[in-house]
């Protein structure tokens, strides 16, 4: 009687322990379940985070026109809108023959390839009389590129890079007539420019290239011209530009027939402003500049001015014209005579 008593008790012991762990065990399937949702949502902001990044990127890297970036593209005309690229020159060879009547000319010098007054022998005590060369030689051949574009804001940006084979004006140094002729490549331009700034090296400010007249030679009559490129900082408004420019004292000596020199000592750049006025008649510029002239502790002040134009006679005449003065021009005039 008494065990059949105490098996009923048991059992409902049992059945109740078992619902217990029942309990127990849904309400971890249920935490289990929730963890994994909170987990699945992690993943989930965390793969639209990423996409979120991955569309800022992208629009930040491109234009705001929504047109591919310049590098992104081949350099190919027409592969980028707004951008044009442009490459030339010319293949010229030069034949001449040069007589002088008092003194000779060296050989490999600048003076045997294009006329250059301070290359004139003037005679003197070492004089041997004239002589006669001949040279024939292409190394004002010519070459280059330029990239100009228009920013999506509309600032204009240009790069340009021209050279040849001038080879730094000593054919002694750079190159030989014995065998090959191998001569090395001259810098000409090179300059970027953006909107009215430019920087790099270009003709000079003082310079009116307009007004040089068109010849053969390499700069033609050199006498009374201003011919110089060198870098410079130019800023450009209308008819006016105004530029901060590589200074160079060139010293001649006057005494004892020293050879001319060139002084490195300047502090100061070159300082020159312009005004120029065009019209279907051609063109008038004037320009000024000033100068430090420094070797060692000496120094001094000069300045110049360019009065230069062309007028028009027809579609294929004009007369050009240049005068230029001043104690400080220098070296800008006749590659400093």
């Amino acid at each position: 009687m008494l065990v059949a008593l105490i098996a009923p008790g048991m059992a409902l012991a049992e059945t109740a322990k078992e619902k217990q762990l029942e309990a127990r065990v849904a309400a971890l399937e249920q935490q289990i379940q929730a963890l994994l949702s909170s987990q699945q949502q992690q993943q989930s902001a965390i793969v639209e985070t990423q996409a979120q990044v991955t569309e800022v990127k992208a629009a930040q890297a491109a234009p705001a026109d929504g047109k591919p970036r310049i590098q992104t593209g081949p350099i190919t005309p027409g592969a980028n809108p707004g951008t044009s690229f442009t490459y030339g020159g010319f293949i010229k060879m030069d034949a001449m023959y040069t007589d002088t009547s008092d003194g000779r000319i060296a050989d490999g010098s600048s003076g045997r390839l294009f006329y250059l007054p301070s290359s004139i022998p003037v005679g003197g005590p070492t004089a041997d009389g004239g002589d006669a060369y001949t040279d024939y030689h292409a190394q004002f051949s010519r070459f280059y590129f330029s990239a100009d574009t228009v920013t999506a804001e509309g600032n204009k940006f240009k790069a340009y890079i021209e050279a040849d084979m001038f080879g730094g004006g000593s054919n002694a140094l750079a190159g030989n007539e014995t065998a090959t002729n191998t001569y090395a490549v001259s810098l000409r331009q090179a300059y970027v420019s953006w909107n009215n700034w430019l920087a790099g090296q270009t003709w000079s400010n003082f310079m009116d290239t307009a007004a040089l007249p068109d010849a053969v030679d390499f700069v033609g009559v050199t006498d009374g011209t201003v011919f110089v490129r060198q870098a410079q900082l130019r800023y450009t408004k209308g008819p006016w530009s105004f530029s901060a420019e590589n200074p160079q004292t060139t010293i001649t000596p006057y005494l004892n027939g020293g050879a001319r020199f060139n002084s490195g000592d300047n502090v100061m750049p070159d300082l020159t402003g312009r005004y120029v006025t065009k019209g279907d008649w051609g063109h008038f510029s004037v320009a000024g500049m000033v100068r430090q002239f420094k070797y060692l502790d000496e120094t001094d002040t000069g300045g110049a001015v360019s009065v230069s134009g062309k007028f028009n006679l027809g579609k294929s005449d004009d007369i050009r014209y240049a005068v230029n003065a001043g104690s400080g021009i220098g070296r800008y005039l006749a590659f400093g005579l």
